[in-house]
């Protein structure tokens, strides 16, 4: 039986982060309060605070394993409420750096949903867990900060909830950093990268020469090319823009209230098209619930608990950052200021994708870091290595 380290602890959100936090909260606090402002649907309907809920989602591998840790079942809950499986490098065909890739067996499949699905699946999970409460129509206007430790929540209504420990979930368009800030209660630098990102979901007509047993298909222009195209939609067409990626890098702050804990987006957004939000949600709520463990077992209690969080949620979300915007900084429009690493991360890149290209090892060592499986270590350490960079030097040279 897990230990319980609190009495009571406040998610702001209840989109998939602070689902999944919830999710790792529940068996640890007496109490879980999941607050939001929507109205949260009882169907698979999009909501107003879920603006990329009606584009496609696939949860990578990683998600997927941190979920099943917190509920488990629960991929096969996803596959019962309608989930696509989906056999990575075989399934869906990927055009990427100016040609397809070939097929592959990866050795795992994944599951894809509509966003509104996948959280209606997980709320409902959610829910049923003991001493779980999630309140839909409530809005949170501020954090209460007591002499360095945040201590709860106000509403706008005036209402004031007590927690011993608050998880803000709300996004990275949530209220709630700012006011910190502003009250003098928090101290942080944000970096921010123009990435000028829209997509178009509907349903559409699939050309002849495309008609075949893949599930889909993935399609990336070839840098520095736009991406274009033109092909017949047979539905109603939904648009979500994303101008900037962004981060807060709270994990250095200067000043940061104990007790108080950013999740998912609120830590940091980037570019959606390559489906890791709700993975890096998953792994910390994972992360957390291991911390929370260690924590009941020895009665360390909250404590410097943020600061842990915090560090291991920069390299979680580290690596979602880096494999997205170095991506994005491929395209001349991309706007912001190129890490020092930068050059070198292109051409570990571009030789891991050359070695994909030739050599089915390579290729799914590539799947394993795309689903953030393996982390980036593994071409240094692993098996692959010495392969990896001989041909990076001979790239190189």
């Amino acid at each position: 039986m897990t230990s319980k380290v609190g009495k009571t602890a406040i998610v702001v959100g209840a989109g998939m982060a602070g689902l999944s936090a919830a999710a790792a909260l529940a068996d640890r606090f007496a109490e879980v309060l999941v607050l939001d402002r929507d109205t949260l649907p009882e169907d698979a309907s999009w909501r107003m605070g879920a603006g990329q809920g009606a584009h496609l989602h696939q949860l990578l591998k990683a998600g997927e394993q941190s979920l099943e840790k917190l509920l488990p079942g629960i991929t096969k809950d996803f596959y019962t409420a309608g989930a696509v499986d989906m056999l990575v490098g075989r399934d869906v065909k990927v055009f990427d750096f100016g040609g397809w890739m070939d097929e592959c067996d990866a050795g795992f499949s994944v599951t894809s949903l509509s966003r509104p699905v996948y959280e209606g699946v997980l709320r409902k999970r959610v829910a049923a867990l003991p001493g779980v409460t999630i309140r839909h129509e409530t809005d949170v206007a501020r954090l209460a900060v007591e002499n360095g430790v945040c201590t709860g929540v106000e509403l706008s209504d005036g209402a004031k909830l007590s927690a011993n420990l608050v998880v803000d979930a709300s996004g990275m368009n949530g209220p709630m950093m700012a006011q910190l800030v502003e009250d003098g209660h928090a101290a942080f630098e944000t970096e921010h990268v123009k990435i000028n990102v829209a997509y178009t979901t509907a349903r559409f007509r699939k050309p002849d020469k495309y008609k075949g047993e893949q599930t889909g298909y993935f399609f990336l222009p070839a840098p520095p090319g736009k991406a274009f195209g033109f092909i017949l939609a047979v539905s109603e067409v939904k648009t979500f823009r994303k101008p900037t990626a962004t981060r807060r890098k709270i994990w250095e702050a200067a000043k940061w209230p104990d007790n108080l804990l950013p999740f998912g987006d609120t830590l940091s957004s980037v570019n959606p098209t390559y489906g890791q939000g709700m993975t890096v949600a998953a792994v910390e709520a994972e992360a957390l619930a291991g911390m929370l463990d260690a924590r009941g077992a020895n009665g360390a209690g909250l404590g410097g608990l943020a600061k842990e969080y915090l560090t291991a949620a920069a390299d979680i979300s580290g690596r979602a950052w880096s494999l997205s915007v170095n991506s994005d900084y491929v395209y001349p429009e991309t706007e912001g200021e190129r890490p020092a690493t930068y050059a070198m991360n292109r051409a570990l890149a571009s030789t891991l994708r050359k070695l994909a290209d030739e050599d089915l090892e390579f290729r799914v060592a590539r799947y394993r870091l795309v689903h953030m499986v393996d982390p980036a270590s593994a071409l240094r350490e692993g098996p692959l290595a010495l392969r990896f960079f001989t041909a990076l030097q001979g790239s190189m040279s």
